[in-house]
């Protein structure tokens, strides 16, 4: 499988990309900076909350106190928004970087198909685990 990922590596231009001359340029960059603004936090809270679920849960196994398992879950749930709104947010960044920025995506598509291919594969593996995590409590 990896030889399929890394079929595609080589940088298709063979120098610098020219000038963009874009209508809407202006335009576009705001879009695709509100976009980050918007995602890069959720994500960062959506990767540290994993690791706040589960000192929380650790917590409770050593202790046996209850308030560390009701805080478990209560974090889970927030654990469970943020992944979602993180992938609502990043779905719309992957076609504003198809749709706002054509040419460059066609000249280095090659580099970054391998990065989006692994982001896509590390989705699916934590969506599998929150799932397993959030309906394996009872």
């Amino acid at each position: 499988m990896l030889d399929l990922l890394f079929t595609g590596i080589s940088v298709v231009a063979t120098g610098p990309i020219p000038p963009v001359d874009q209508a809407y340029l202006f335009e576009a960059r705001q879009l695709q900076a509100l976009s980050l603004i918007v995602h890069i936090p959720f994500v960062c809270f959506g990767i540290a909350f994993p690791i706040m679920v589960l000192y929380a849960e650790w917590r409770y196994l050593q202790s046996g106190d209850r308030v560390f398992r009701e805080l478990a879950r209560r974090w889970s749930k927030v654990m469970i928004s943020l992944f979602a709104v993180g992938v609502v947010t990043g779905t719309i960044l992957s076609f504003e970087l198809g749709m706002l920025w054509p040419g460059f995506m066609a000249t280095y598509a090659s580099v970054f198909g391998l990065g989006f291919a692994l982001e896509g594969f590390s989705f699916f593996v934590e969506a599998i685990f929150i799932a397993i995590y959030v309906y394996g409590w009872d």
